[in-house]
């Protein structure tokens, strides 16, 4: 395993992916990166992440598995398994990639992209409280672990170990559903064409949303999903 580990960069994603753009023998590796300090964090589409002093901001290399589209839930369920296991702490999940706590403010986020047959994950979770953050526009938390317990590249290093034990797992949809946020509530599934609004009655086995508006039954593959 190559662990590469920084002080500051703009993105672990970013830096990961240019890295196996260089050198294409590099994605036959399992590599992480993780980083103290990230300046211009990666989200959905042209978003960007802004973590907290103290949080995982890391981007590690899977296998792409069974199923691409998929790929963000699994490691959504993982994720939530791994910090239940290693401190007790629930995390709850929003589609497609959202990390949440039981009161529905975010603590973290998920990023994929494929290339060739692999997926390079980009992963951030707030862990710390740091008083003195405001950036962001939605309503976030931290999971609240003292500073005390973590060492940021050590934790990062062991969450890619338990992602790398469990790739291979197949996507079980009814596990997923059974730690989302916002299943049988009311939601909106928005993209650059269209808004989509009903009650979100789970995920496929192919990660998609299962959307009910009155008799109609509508599967989505991706968009921005807004509870209420």
């Amino acid at each position: 395993m190559l662990h590469i580990n920084l002080e500051t960069c703009s993105s672990t994603q970013s830096y990961l992916k240019e890295l196996i753009q260089q050198d294409s023998t590099k994605k036959d590796q399992d590599i992480i990166v993780t980083c103290a300090n990230q300046t211009n964090g990666k989200g959905r589409g042209e978003n960007s992440w802004h973590s907290l002093n103290g949080a995982i901001t890391m981007s590690c290399l899977l296998s792409s598995g069974e199923s691409v589209t998929t790929i963000p839930l699994k490691v959504g369920l993982f994720i939530s398994d791994f910090f239940k296991e290693k401190f007790n702490k629930d995390i709850f999940l929003k589609w497609p990639n959202d990390l949440m706590t039981k009161d529905h403010k975010k603590v973290g986020g998920i990023i994929c992209h494929l290339i060739d047959n692999k997926i390079v994950v980009g992963i951030g979770i707030n862990l710390i409280e740091d008083p003195s953050f405001t950036k962001q526009s939605f309503k976030w938390d931290t999971l609240k672990i003292g500073p005390n317990l973590i060492k940021q590249d050590q934790l990062s290093l062991n969450l890619y170990e338990f992602l790398l034990k469990n790739q291979s797992k197949t996507f079980g949809p009814q596990e997923w559903n059974e730690r989302c946020i916002h299943l049988n509530k009311q939601v909106e599934i928005k993209d650059e064409f269209s808004s989509t609004k009903g009650v979100f009655k789970g995920v496929s086995e192919k990660g998609e949303a299962i959307i009910q508006e009155e008799s109609k039954t509508t599967n989505l593959i991706s968009g921005s999903l807004f509870i209420g």
